[in-house]
């Protein structure tokens, strides 16, 4: 069945939600507004091992706030304990839906919905200095797919431990980079790699999805200031190797990759 086309107010801010997580924030010590507003565009696969993406194009707002951010780098968040070196927060973020008679392996079967995933994170701040920062984060989320119509049901639950490092510079402005793991429950896993039987072809065969290790990511995040602009990008290598459901004929590609440039003004 169809999947009715969304509101253009939910599509708006579902889609806003997604460049807060591709664009880097800036450190605390930096006297800025609270608000900003901005717009981007980038190119990203359709799921986790996808051989085909799309380009995004929109606005994206920006909120500062001293326990609630929608924070460039980590979506959008809450702060529930901060200290020099230890924070734990919540920390929401969304992947897009996607058109099943779009994507050549999934003809027939389901829509991709949206994906919302929110839960608690730990940052452990490992060394900082002025001009660096390496900290640890662990995100942990619970996800849920919806098309925000008829259709909502539990996801599974995500695991994304990594570190990440901030350089500052004077002249070239923040490059933050990334080096992070992701696993998920039974249930995220078969909503990208289940091939229920009544879904099979002669060229796709039925498969069980299983939990256990998706991938990995390697990337950076560059923010530069520019007469009260700030000019953003970011680049991400995702590896799929040793993905716990390679053999899904669903799993198509073991490396996809995300680019995205954006500017920023602040009020």
């Amino acid at each position: 069945m169809p999947v009715k086309p969304l509101p253009w107010k939910r599509r708006f801010l579902g889609i806003a939600f997604f460049f807060l997580l591709i664009t880097p924030s800036l450190s605390a010590e930096e006297k800025k507004s609270k608000f900003a507003l901005g717009v981007g565009a980038g190119w990203l696969h359709d799921y986790p091992g996808a051989n085909q993406g799309r380009i995004r194009f929109l606005p994206f707002p920006i909120y500062r706030g001293k326990f609630f951010r929608m924070d460039r780098v980590s979506g959008v968040s809450g702060h529930v304990f901060d200290n020099s070196r230890l924070n734990f927060s919540w920390n929401f973020i969304f992947q897009f839906p996607t058109d099943s008679e779009n994507i050549p392996a999934r003809k027939g079967m389901p829509n991709l919905d949206w994906l919302l995933s929110l839960g608690p994170q730990l940052k452990y701040t490992l060394l900082q200095t002025s001009h660096h920062k390496t900290y640890f984060r662990f995100p942990v989320r619970i996800n849920t797919c919806t098309n925000f119509s008829n259709r909502t049901r539990f996801c599974g639950i995500s695991f994304n431990p990594g570190i990440r490092h901030s350089l500052r510079f004077t002249s070239l402005g923040e490059f933050t980079f990334r080096a992070e793991l992701y696993a998920h429950s039974t249930e995220y896993s078969q909503y990208f790699y289940e091939v229920h039987p009544r879904y099979a072809t002669p060229t796709r065969a039925s498969y069980h999805a299983q939990a256990g290790y998706l991938g990995s990511v390697f990337g950076f995040f560059h923010s530069f200031p520019l007469r009260g602009w700030q000019i953003v990008s970011s680049f991400n290598v995702y590896d799929y190797n040793f993905n716990v459901n390679e053999d899904s004929p669903l799993f198509l590609q073991k490396t996809n990759y995300s680019v995205f440039f954006a500017t920023t003004i602040d009020f």
